[in-house]
């Protein structure tokens, strides 16, 4: 990605899960007398236990950010991350912290800063889903699908947002799902936490545009991730789901992490607000159903 990692123009060079986050860092170009974005150099990674999580940080360290991976309770796979960033010539740490309690994604933010030197990108992906018919829905579990893919994200972005206003700008991407705009059985909290996501994206973006930060978010479909392959999923059901994608095939972590990297870009300095829908072209096809079964309960 033109301009990523690469010593800015006037700039200077700047120091170096379960959840969902990743920040990054670049510096303003006032060469032209107007505010572009000129270099991204770091990075903030939440929910490490997820592949999409680890192909997104790693596309971003391959773009030239250096990156703090964040956890919960997974260091072992938030080290993993790290070493592979560390391999690819870029900065890693690891940073522990349940960005569903507000100190705590307040404390990764702030750390993400003292460690990284600025936060300049972010990149909320927490996730979990359970999947229940909707006279079985319970209080709890409605609660914790909005705790994790609504509050964390919420709080991460809330206190990234103030450091980005200090800073003069800086990127948000959220990663929902495509559940938020099709109705699917058993998903009533999920697809309601997600679209939750969509709404919170276009507020923010609104709101944050006079600060020169944008807000985005990214929709993947049926992707073959940890919460897809544990699902039991059988030959036959899973041709069914194969059915709905035009492009013949699941989406790859890889395709979900270059929508993201290209979101986090300056390329995309002129876009804010918008749903990204990552899916092989399943949702100009959503005549037919998806019975992809996913376990019970699957957290990343």
């Amino acid at each position: 990605m033109p301009g990523m990692g690469s010593a800015g123009r006037g700039g200077s060079r700047v120091p170096e899960d379960k959840g969902g986050v990743m920040a990054g860092a670049f510096i303003r170009n006032l060469d032209r007398g107007c505010a572009a974005l000129d270099r991204w150099t770091n990075a903030v990674c939440v929910a490490v236990l997820a592949v999409m999580t680890r192909a997104t940080a790693l596309a971003l360290a391959r773009a030239g950010l250096d990156v703090a991976v964040n956890y919960r309770q997974a260091r072992g796979a938030a080290e993993e991350v790290a070493s592979e960033i560390r391999a690819l010539g870029r900065k890693a740490v690891a940073i522990r912290a349940d960005v569903g309690e507000g100190t705590e994604a307040r404390e990764l933010i702030a750390g993400t800063v003292e460690q990284l030197g600025r936060l300049d990108v972010l990149v909320s992906n927490a996730g979990v889903l359970e999947k229940a018919a909707l006279l079985d829905v319970t209080e709890d579990s409605w609660d914790r699908m909005f705790r994790v893919n609504v509050r964390g994200g919420f709080l991460c972005a809330q206190a990234a947002a103030r450091h980005m206003v200090a800073a003069g700008g800086g990127r948000i991407v959220f990663v929902a799902s495509g559940a938020a705009l099709m109705a699917e059985p058993h998903l009533a909290a999920y697809a309601s936490a997600k679209g939750a996501v969509i709404s919170l994206t276009r507020v923010m973006a609104l709101e944050l545009a006079v600060h020169r930060i944008t807000v985005n978010v990214v929709l993947p479909g049926t992707t073959l991730t940890e919460m897809a392959s544990t699902s039991r999923c059988s030959g036959e059901a899973l041709q069914r789901v194969l059915s709905r994608y035009p492009l013949g095939r699941l989406g790859r972590p890889e395709d979900t992490a270059a929508a993201i990297a290209f979101l986090a870009s300056e390329d995309a300095g002129w876009i804010t607000g918008q749903t990204l829908v990552v899916d092989g072209g399943c949702m100009i096809n959503n005549d037919k159903h998806n019975v992809l079964q996913f376990g019970s309960r699957s957290r990343i």
